[in-house]
């Protein structure tokens, strides 16, 4: 399992000042007692892009696919296809 950044400041970076500030709060006691740490970690997770391929390549979302492929043109095209066209196509390879 890959690691995954939950917080990434850059103290001297382009970024406006209070856009730094909002990230350096994860780091304050108060918000350490209220685990804002760990809420962002979690939203972090949930959106990465490895989190994000599996949601892709889930049988219900190559279902959808096919019936949207279905609708759309026709053609009624098999979910293995589907499936080896967005791991071979879609995703890259680094997040599989």
């Amino acid at each position: 399992m890959a690691t995954i950044l939950a917080l990434e400041i850059d103290l001297l970076g382009e970024e406006s000042s209070s856009k730094k500030v909002e990230r350096l709060f994860h780091l304050h006691r108060s918000a350490m007692k209220r685990d804002t740490i760990d809420a962002l970690w979690k939203r972090q997770t949930a959106t990465s892009p490895n989190a994000l391929a599996a949601v892709l390549l889930s049988d219900s979302v190559i279902d959808a696919a096919r019936k949207e492929i279905r609708r759309s043109s026709g053609f009624n095209p098999d979910l293995g296809d589907i499936r080896s066209v967005v791991v071979g196509s879609v995703i890259r390879p680094e997040l599989l």
